[in-house]
């Protein structure tokens, strides 16, 4: 499923609103600026325009170390407590993709994603 911030209506920043509209979109129900495609990771992965792709990882590079540019789509991947599979971390490596890290500790994805937002905001948004 992905989300299209600038084309999506009437969805609440909470979690159960988003839930919902997820559960809705996988029953099969349409959504503005909502698109449910039917494909792995991979495929997904080789679907998005970007110009620069990083994998979170504890071990990279601090993420406020990196120099990230107002002008080019940055793609972040990131895995969960099970961790990411070989065959993606394979491709990821295959295709350069660099590994940054944003902080000394183990966080929740959902907590990761969040922390990557608030400093791409903190750079471009003042």
């Amino acid at each position: 499923i992905s989300f299209y911030g600038s084309s999506v209506r009437r969805m609440g920043p909470d979690e159960r609103n988003i839930a919902s509209f997820i559960s809705k979109t996988l029953s099969g129900k349409k959504f503005p600026g909502v698109e449910l495609r039917d494909e792995g990771v991979l495929e997904t992965i080789e679907a998005i325009e970007y110009d620069e792709g990083f994998l979170l990882e504890m071990s990279g590079k601090d993420l406020r170390e990196i120099e990230f540019l107002p002008d080019r789509d940055y793609l972040f991947v990131l895995g969960d407590h099970l961790g990411i599979p070989e065959e993606i971390l394979k491709y990821l490596k295959t295709n350069e993709f660099g590994e940054i890290s944003v902080g000394p500790l183990k966080y929740f994805s959902s907590h990761c994603i969040v922390m990557v937002h608030n400093e791409m905001d903190r750079r471009f948004c003042s």
